[in-house]
């Protein structure tokens, strides 16, 4: 079988599945939210942690029992799929018909190798059954680059986990956004990786929550990953294109001599400034930087010397560029804040948050983009959200009037080289003129 045709097999089999994920999550929110009291509310937590239970007294999905595990006769000599929202070890094996006791060493093998309290929902696995229909290996990808492997071998389990090698393609994809280029990339990739991807990428120039628009254009070169003949995901970003509201925005994957990697433009410049455009995924901007502005609160004209981003309880909040916390710690009507240093002209401050990122400390440096604390809605606040806060030679200013400076540029050394890597992959990253969504495999170097 070819493997273009594979590949839109896969996509159709992958788009079923999350189909049925996102069925069940719905499910599960809808009992949730119907459970909690009256007066409370639901507020977002950090990503939970799949739980490893080993003694339960009844299985989680109470339609499985005993009578629906499969025969000896019936099981397939490997079983693979992913691992089922909030469906611990146990209750996988279980599934598969794994006795308790077996089970039970499995995770006592794995202990020292990888804590199987931590499988994460989405994550590929694969088993292979001896012919008495027991569980003989177990693989399961921790990430992306690393495989835990449980093995039977005279009677006992072992681990070890291996770096994982993939055969990589190059795929292209283009086309218009209609209604939001996460939208448009799961309709034409069944990923939204890409996006998050991209979202980072252009942090300093698009804000992928505000900017696009329907009608904007867009062309990725990128890899993808196959183990054999099964495809495990988006790699990296080569090339990209964007044509946002007619500005035309590019992003090139280059590595230096140096081994210095970064993504530039097309005239090799860096991608990364001196700050972020926004410090965090937020919903909106509910108040912009004022010198009269009237306080929902207090109900009186006062200045508001920041900006403020409306996001749910419990975002992340990221530092906007490299730099050194200053304070931490309660603020008067900023509630919980962070204040940090970037040089000696710039800083920053972070207000009403929710708690702090953990283990950070004043006096600590930080990196661009690191996660220092969450949205809260502490201090003098009508609800959870962002007080952003930035300095100027120590004056308080708009930070979304201030000019971004780039970072860093290609060694006119390296231009020619640069160039000619920038212009095959371009070449191949050119939006579609038309709206229908295209995609193409190529093998790598064509």
């Amino acid at each position: 079988m070819d493997r273009d045709r594979l590949r839109n097999i896969q996509d159709k089999d992958q788009f079923k599945r999350n189909r049925r994920r996102h069925r069940r999550i719905l499910l599960v929110l809808s009992v949730l939210i119907a459970s909690v009291p009256a007066g409370l509310s639901l507020r977002e937590t950090t990503e939970p942690r799949t739980e490893l239970l080993l003694n339960r007294s009844e299985p989680v999905n109470a339609a499985l029992s005993n009578a629906d595990e499969p025969g000896v006769e019936d099981r397939p000599a490997t079983a693979s799929g992913e691992i089922e929202v909030k469906e611990p070890f146990y209750d996988l094996m279980k599934r598969l018909g794994a006795e308790d006791a077996e089970i039970l060493n499995m995770a006592q093998a794995s202990r020292k190798a990888f804590d199987l309290h931590m499988i994460k929902a989405g994550q590929a696995y694969e088993i292979r059954f001896d012919a008495d229909g027991s569980p003989a290996r177990f693989e399961y990808e921790i990430d992306d680059q690393r495989l835990l492997i449980l093995s039977m071998s005279s009677g006992e389990w072992s681990a070890e986990i291996e770096t994982i090698e993939y055969q990589v393609w190059e795929r292209v994809v283009k086309g218009v956004i209609k209604d939001s280029l996460y939208l448009s990339l799961m309709e034409a990739c069944q990923t939204t990786a890409l996006a998050i991807n991209l979202a980072d990428i252009f942090a300093w120039d698009i804000d992928f929550s505000l900017d696009l628009r329907p009608g904007d254009a867009y062309g990725i070169l990128y890899q993808e990953r196959w183990r054999g003949d099964r495809l495990i995901g988006p790699g990296r970003i080569l090339a990209v294109q964007i044509i946002n509201q007619g500005d035309t925005y590019s992003a090139v994957y280059y590595k230096d001599d140096s081994g210095q990697e970064d993504y530039y433009d097309s005239a090799g410049r860096s991608l990364q400034k001196q700050f972020l455009k926004s410090p965090l995924r937020f919903k909106y901007i509910s108040s912009y930087f004022s010198k009269n502005r009237l306080h929902p609160i207090l109900k009186i004209q006062r200045p508001h010397l920041g900006v403020d981003y409306a996001a749910p309880y419990g975002t992340p909040v990221r530092t906007a560029a490299d730099g050194r916390v200053v304070y931490k710690g309660r603020d008067g009507h900023m509630g919980n804040m962070i204040k940090i240093r970037h040089n000696g002209i710039y800083s920053t401050a972070y207000g009403h948050l929710s708690r702090y990122a953990k283990g950070l400390g004043v006096g600590q440096s930080v990196k661009q983009g690191e996660i220092i604390g969450y949205v809260g809605s502490t201090g003098l606040s009508t609800g959870p959200h962002l007080h952003y806060s930035f300095y100027k030679h120590g004056k308080l200013i708009n930070p979304l009037r201030e000019k971004n400076p780039r970072a860093k540029s290609i060694p006119s050394s390296e231009h020619p080289k640069f160039e000619a890597s920038a212009r095959r992959f371009l070449d191949r990253a050119q939006p579609s003129e038309n709206e229908k969504i295209t995609a193409a495999i190529d093998r790598p170097g064509a």
